[in-house]
């Protein structure tokens, strides 16, 4: 996962924490969009195509957006926490891929990027530990 993709899952969870205004999703990550070479208007589109988006104000020119949580555990970096946690100690990645749910294809490149974006896990060496 490249670094602008990271970027964008960040803004994802941030609009799942709190509901934000087209203006302020789009003033919070000015890099970002200037690395994208992305204007409000494809911002818009984006946000529009993410599963689960709460669209407020939709026709408006600073319409709000809120991801609905699921909380089915189906996010990576949720699962990893979940893997980590319950064995209570840093683990390597060669390990938590045996651990992975059935049916689970994961590569080292996407576990890493998945822990790193995750607020309650973090990459120490060649262990992912859980944050206290």
């Amino acid at each position: 996962m490249d670094e602008q993709q990271v970027e964008l899952n960040s803004v994802k969870r941030a609009i799942t924490n709190t509901p934000q205004n087209l203006n302020q999703i789009w003033q919070s990550y000015p890099v970002l969009w200037q690395q994208l070479s992305w204007n409000q208007s494809q911002l818009r589109l984006w946000l529009r195509a993410l599963p689960d988006i709460q669209i407020t104000n939709s026709t408006s020119e600073d319409p709000q957006y809120h991801i609905q949580q699921d909380n089915s555990g189906n996010d990576l970096g949720d699962t990893i926490a979940s893997i980590v946690t319950a064995l209570g100690k840093p683990m390597p990645i060669a390990l938590l891929k045996k651990k992975m749910p059935p049916g689970t294809m994961v590569t080292d490149p996407m576990i890493q990027a998945a822990v790193k974006s995750h607020p309650k896990l973090q990459l120490k060496g060649p262990l992912i530990s859980a944050i206290q």
